[in-house]
């Protein structure tokens, strides 16, 4: 079993410093597909209101 006292400080801040940029980029790969569904969600929220308005008055000849 290896002594905490003889492992380098300075390889542990290293490969601390070199895991970021991998997690980032992994996030980033989650997090920009979520938003960008998101986002055309609530775009299309309107206009799918807007169609379902103008089938429920689509049969009724009195509202035209």
């Amino acid at each position: 079993m290896l002594s905490l006292r003889y492992i380098n400080k300075k390889n542990l801040n290293i490969m601390d410093q070199n895991i970021i940029i991998p997690l980032f980029g992994m996030s980033i790969g989650i997090i920009l597909p979520l938003a960008v569904f998101v986002w055309k969600y609530y775009e299309g929220k309107g206009q799918r209101e807007t169609m379902l308005e103008i089938a429920k008055h689509l049969d009724d000849p009195t509202k035209v």
